[in-house]
């Protein structure tokens, strides 16, 4: 027996699925099966059954729970008192951490997370790459990137926009908040006054789209904006120096989102935002594989990012 099985059938009991389970404790549906069948075996019992309104315990599931929540609370109360050096914790993880994120995610949170990670996992080696919202989802399910940091428009994720994202069973979305995108132009732009500018109104001037990729014409943004006419000058660049520039210089105007600009205060400073009156939401959330379990070191990425969000946010 494990402390892990016994966390993964108390979550199979507050949320009455296997699927759900899974999700919250970042493993596939067949590993914490297997993990329940296997305590199953070991002790010679049925703890769960299934139907179809979903998982239910049995009455002897219902009794062994109890005793599991007390076992996990002892333990929680172990770790309290005698594992306050986080030495130990930090030398058992190693390895490399791979992350793919979207561009314009709130950095103040990512910065401060990577900042902890690295203090208390100094031997863990993370790699981050920036790409656009259809490459982390297939480096994600091809198992080239651990886990992605994913920011996109609620109409491509409801699959309202013709760039719709087709998860294909292969990944799992979470969100992890809700943002606000702005355009942003520089104080000498002669649109610096303006407080609010539709799309279709946007067309009239020149445009910058920073994509980390390759620079083609593919951007949620650009097929936005087409929606309301022809673009008649825009500049793409994979270059984040050169996106700011452009706008802080008042060539172009490009966007970002409000998260994006408060994580960024010194870009903030040089720039001005203008609302969107066609009022653009944009979700971010974590992509992790939904039939692989995660690395040790993923999950703790995750951890240490929803304990500094919980700290921000009080």
């Amino acid at each position: 027996m494990r402390i892990e099985q016994l966390e993964y059938l108390i979550e199979v009991a507050e949320t009455g699925s296997i699927n759900l389970a899974a999700e919250k404790k970042y493993i596939s549906q067949q590993s914490l099966s297997e993990a329940i069948q296997k305590l199953e075996k070991e002790f010679g019992i049925n703890l769960i059954e299934r139907s179809y309104k979903g998982v239910y315990l049995t009455e002897t599931g219902k009794l062994f729970v109890e005793k599991a929540k007390v076992i996990i609370n002892n333990v929680d109360e172990l770790k309290k008192e005698f594992q306050s050096n986080k030495a130990i914790e930090a030398s058992q993880l190693k390895g490399n951490l791979s992350i793919i994120i979207s561009p314009h995610i709130n950095n103040e949170i990512l910065q401060n997370t990577l900042a902890i990670f690295n203090k208390e996992h100094p031997k863990v080696n993370i790699i981050i790459e920036e790409s656009d919202y259809l490459n982390i989802i297939s480096a994600v399910a091809a198992n080239k990137a651990d886990i992605g940091i994913l920011l996109a428009t609620a109409r491509i994720l409801s699959g309202d926009d013709q760039s719709s994202i087709d998860f294909n069973n292969d990944v799992i979305f979470e969100k992890l908040y809700s943002d606000k995108v702005v355009m942003c132009v520089g104080k000498t732009s002669p649109l610096a006054n303006r407080k609010s500018i539709s799309f279709k109104e946007a067309l009239k001037y020149p445009i910058i789209v920073y994509q980390p990729d390759e620079a083609s014409d593919n951007s949620w943004y650009i097929n936005r904006l087409q929606t309301h006419g022809k673009i008649e000058r825009f500049i793409v660049t994979a270059s984040s120096d050169i996106y700011r520039e452009t706008i802080v210089k008042g060539l172009a105007m490009g966007y970002s989102t409000t998260m994006y600009l408060k994580g960024n205060p010194s870009f903030k400073e040089e720039i001005k935002t203008i609302t969107i009156s066609d009022n653009v939401i944009m979700s971010c959330g974590w992509v992790r594989p939904k039939n692989r379990d995660l690395s040790e070191a993923a999950k703790e990425f995750i951890r240490v990012w929803h304990r500094f969000e919980r700290h921000t946010s009080k």
